[in-house]
């Protein structure tokens, strides 16, 4: 076997290089001058955004423009677009759970979403809503109105809570739970869950300590009235069960369809009085 002389082997090396490099550095260049054309070519100027989501309420287009940095006055074209950017800027919204993006040529951007789903307004803050994750955001005006029951928990004000933030609160959720245990025994076409209060459930008083429920009964569409209950975090679920028994009652005696406070914390006994 005959060897190459080291300059004969440089030369073949190099040649191949070139043999191989300069298509691809054509390639490349033939592809950037492709690229730089489309960028100022006027035809791929966004001029839309469409959108898409599973929710049967939306958000209005201009929000998305305004998210998105698109404007009339500041054209931007298609290919200078970054749909990575794009997707960060609306997951940042405190509305937005899920967002993808994606661009259809020449000139419109496709925006498929999921929005929060609004499960109960924070009393501690005006116009803030809560979803099933504990995430906080604005309720108008980007939603229909909505009649869902009010949680306050007491002392937010002091820990700063803002809207897209995952509320870390104890009793989150335990007032979750009780919408849950709500909604599957005591609302019915008459009845529904207006208020939860937890403000006071660590009272240091026994007497003081408590969750306050409030529930909206109709007994026609002119006969509106609450009764507020007083109830223990240790045995909840039957307290409501006598609350239960307790509302047959009352809608078969139209003397006591009026607003009621019902203290439900002794076993086996229940404190009713009018709630002024």
């Amino acid at each position: 076997m005959t060897s190459l002389p080291l300059s004969k082997a440089l030369l073949r090396i190099i040649l191949s290089v070139l043999l191989i490099s300069g298509p691809c550095a054509l390639a490349l260049s033939l592809y950037q001058h492709f690229r730089q054309k489309q960028r100022l070519d006027p035809s791929f100027t966004i001029v839309a955004v469409v959108q898409t989501s599973p929710e049967s309420e939306g958000l209005k287009t201009v929000y998305f423009t305004e998210l998105l940095g698109l404007s009339i006055d500041h054209p931007k074209n298609l290919y200078d677009f970054s749909i990575a950017e794009a997707e960060q800027k609306l997951l940042h919204s405190p509305l937005i759970k899920e967002a993808k993006v994606r661009k259809i040529r020449p000139g419109t951007i496709h925006v498929d979403y999921q929005l929060r789903k609004p499960i109960a307004f924070l009393a501690d803050y005006t116009n803030t809503a809560l979803d099933e994750e504990g995430f906080i955001f604005p309720f108008k005006p980007f939603f229909t109105p909505k009649k869902l029951p009010e949680i306050y928990l007491g002392g937010l004000h002091e820990k700063g809570a803002l809207w897209g933030v995952q509320l870390a609160d104890d009793n989150l959720q335990l007032a979750f739970e009780l919408i849950r245990l709500a909604d599957r025994h005591c609302c019915d076409a008459c009845s529904s869950l207006l208020k939860i209060d937890l403000s006071r459930l660590h009272a240091a008083s026994a007497g003081r300590s408590q969750i306050v429920m409030v529930f909206e009964e109709r007994s026609s569409p002119s006969k509106i009235f609450t009764h507020t209950l007083r109830l223990t975090s240790k045995n909840i679920l039957q307290e409501l069960a006598n609350y239960c028994t307790l509302r047959d009652y009352f809608r078969k005696n139209p003397k006591s369809q009026k607003n009621s406070l019902i203290d439900l914390r002794l076993a086996n006994l229940a404190f009713i009085g009018p709630d002024e």
